[in-house]
């Protein structure tokens, strides 16, 4: 069982790794690199570019779109069928190019840099490698350090909200099409161009894109607007509680409570970017901020939930 060294006092860390706080000898150090092996993960057989493009359709969103295709190419839209394939095949294209130019620029890391890490070994401060890190190895940490650890963190949530809302959005503006074009709502294009794109703002996106096209299919046909809103209400709730965490997950780390309140406060105060972007800036803020309060609970003997570390009196 992993041992929860966060809950542990320096002294019990220590212990439990049989280390000091001098830190490794040179001795023990190499002793333990034959006993773990180098710090760094193993690397796999290289993909082919065929295997690479094969697997963009293994998603399960892009199933769900090549089986839309399929449903409405049986129901006579050929146009949306083309189109629907389209987008799956360039986003398949697209997704192979980014993999290769990120696998050519790693190999070029790789080349160019050497991380190191800065450790104790028997009580002097030194520079290693750190594919030489080893288990009871103190590392020491720096305010720069933190600074890169945070800034990367930082980017993880923009560009993975980002990245995955707008993916989110373009699923669903590509359903809403297929499903207008199969109820035979007014203007099929138009109406699921407008929900794609009012999808990108969290929360309240897929209701105010659905007002205008209401009103729009209200004028044509009050009973399909009727249809078209159950339809809105149906497509929201899928996406949701289905689509949306599949591609986001827990990318900010926020509760629904704070979604609402960034969308609320960032909207008021910049329009319509401050709605898109409102959520990701906020959970970056609040990455921050818990990190600081747990950092200030650790020094109080404390955990992330306010409760004794183990042998803190």
């Amino acid at each position: 069982m992993t041992q929860a060294y966060y809950r542990k006092t320096p002294q019990q860390a220590l212990e439990a790794q049989n280390a000091s706080a001098e830190g490794l000898s040179a001795q023990e150090a190499r002793r333990r690199a034959e006993q773990y092996g180098p710090n760094k993960l193993s690397e796999g057989k290289k993909k082919s570019t065929l295997q690479v493009f094969l697997e963009q359709f293994k998603d399960l969103m892009v199933l769900i779109l090549i089986i839309a295709a399929v449903i409405s190419a049986f129901s006579g839209n050929v146009e949306s069928t083309i189109v629907i394939f389209a987008v799956l095949v360039l986003n398949a294209i697209l997704g192979t190019v980014q993999y290769e130019k990120a696998e050519k620029s790693l190999e070029s890391l790789k080349a160019m840099a050497s991380p190191t890490a800065k450790v104790m070994r028997g009580g002097v401060r030194v520079e290693i490698p750190s594919a030489d890190v080893v288990p009871g190895d103190i590392v020491l940490l720096e305010a720069g350090d933190m600074v890169v650890a945070e800034t990367r963190d930082a980017y993880r949530i923009l560009s993975g909200f980002i990245s995955g809302k707008l993916l989110d959005s373009l699923i669903i503006g590509l359903i809403a099409l297929v499903c207008c074009n199969l109820f035979r709502f007014p203007y099929p294009a138009l109406v699921a161009t407008i929900i794609g794109v009012t999808n990108v703002i969290p929360f309240f996106g897929p209701f105010i894109g659905a007002i205008p096209c209401a009103l729009l299919i209200l004028l044509v046909s009050p009973i399909q607007c009727v249809y078209f809103c159950i339809f809105v209400l149906v497509l929201q709730q899928f996406d949701g509680n289905i689509l949306g965490p599949k591609i986001l997950g827990d990318s900010t780390g926020l509760s629904a409570i704070w979604v609402l309140v960034s969308i609320v406060v960032c909207g008021g105060l910049f329009g319509f970017p401050g709605m898109v972007l409102g959520v990701p800036t906020f959970a970056v803020l609040y990455a921050l901020v818990r990190d600081w309060v747990n950092k200030r609970l650790a020094l109080k003997r404390l955990d992330g939930n306010g409760r004794p570390l183990d042998g803190a009196p």
